[in-house]
């Protein structure tokens, strides 16, 4: 009947046993045979160099072998069974299976995560790994997970702290590392106004808050884009958004710059007309939220309009004042009046000049009327 012999390592019925590297051991090595000899004898053996060669004084059907600082490899043993005469007879024995003893590295995890430490962000943790590693998550408020790379969903400041991970290999061997959390607050980024009118060429101090650094957009019309105060003077009407950070959190705040345009005065060109009788002043005024009036108010039917009837009696300078909340503007008309004793001197001489001369000249002080 063929001998067959069962490998037992550390009293499980295996063939092959795992150690961690680094580790001391001492492992226990024995057999099952299920046809007994009558006297048999025993010899343990050790392949080396592809070489099984006897372990010395190892003659019992168990031995132990000690590993210590055991080194990354693959060791392999059997034992040889056989009569007592024969033991020492290669053909007369019989060889087990081999026993193999495989030392294996520890594993070497790096935890991290993804995603911003920002309050209401989802985080992941992760630590490297192979398919088939276990994973044991613990850290603050009971937190754990199987998982190799667990989600935390809208974190809050009392996630912070250390996460541990354990990592363990299909050998058993196990390393632990850490990862710190510490959440960061929410920004709240503030602008001290939500919106403005600026005059023209006329700047207005901006002031974020909120955060540790700042980046205004756009950049135009800004002494520094990237303070919490820069100056702004804008050419046209601007929505400034600034990017509050903190570090890793970031938000965002405006505001709109109304870019008011400046008063302007134009009192028209200068006016003639013959005592008695009126003329429209032909005022014009453009800005922004502009208000106008005519001074002195004498003699005009309504000052406050920019097309006002004048009928003075004599010569005279209206000025014209158009007001802004930006600045005041004024321009000037003058209105020459002729008074009608002119006229009729003037007509007379005319009829004097047709009868004695039978021709008509136009006299040369003769004033053209509008």
């Amino acid at each position: 009947m063929r001998t067959k012999i069962k490998p037992i390592i550390n009293n499980n019925v295996v063939s092959v046993a795992d150690l961690c590297e680094g580790q001391n051991s001492a492992v226990n090595l024995s057999a099952q045979v299920s046809n007994a000899y009558t006297n048999p004898a025993y010899q343990w053996q050790e392949r080396s160099n592809g070489i099984w060669k006897d372990i010395a004084g190892q003659d019992k059907i168990q031995t132990t072998i000690n590993f210590a600082n055991a080194q990354l490899g693959s060791y392999q043993y059997r034992i040889l069974i056989a009569e007592q005469q024969n033991i020492n007879s290669p053909s007369c024995r019989v060889a087990s299976s081999d026993f193999t003893i495989n030392v294996v590295a520890y594993p070497n995890p790096k935890a991290s995560f993804s995603g911003t430490l920002c309050v209401g962000s989802d985080i992941q943790l992760q630590v490297n790994g192979n398919p088939s590693d276990t994973f044991k998550w613990t850290g603050p408020n009971a937190f754990s997970s199987n998982l190799q790379n667990p989600s935390i969903n809208k974190v809050s400041a009392n996630v912070n702290g250390l996460y541990t991970v354990e990592v363990k290999n299909a050998a058993g061997c196990a390393k632990t590392t850490q990862i710190n959390i510490q959440v960061l607050p929410q920004v709240n980024a503030k602008i001290n106004i939500a919106s403005s009118d600026v005059c023209a060429g006329s700047s207005i101090q901006l002031s974020a808050s909120g955060g540790t650094s700042y980046r205004w957009l756009p950049v135009e019309g800004l002494s520094d884009p990237n303070i919490a105060n820069p100056i702004a003077t804008p050419l046209q009407n601007t929505n400034y958004t600034v990017t509050v950070s903190n570090g890793n959190c970031a938000a965002t705040a405006s505001v709109q710059l109304n870019v008011l345009k400046l008063a302007l005065a134009d009192a028209g060109e200068d006016k003639k007309l013959l005592f008695g009788q009126s003329v429209a002043l032909n005022g014009k005024a453009t800005g922004d939220n502009v208000t106008y009036s005519w001074s002195p108010t004498t003699f005009l039917d309504d000052p406050t309009k920019l097309h006002p009837i004048a009928s003075p009696p004599k010569d005279i300078t209206y000025t014209l004042t158009v007001k802004s909340g930006c600045n005041v503007a004024v321009d000037e008309v003058f209105v020459k009046v002729y008074p009608k004793i002119e006229i009729l001197i003037l007509l007379h001489q005319m009829e004097m000049e047709l009868t004695i001369n039978g021709t008509f000249r136009l006299p040369k002080h003769l004033p053209i009327l509008n």
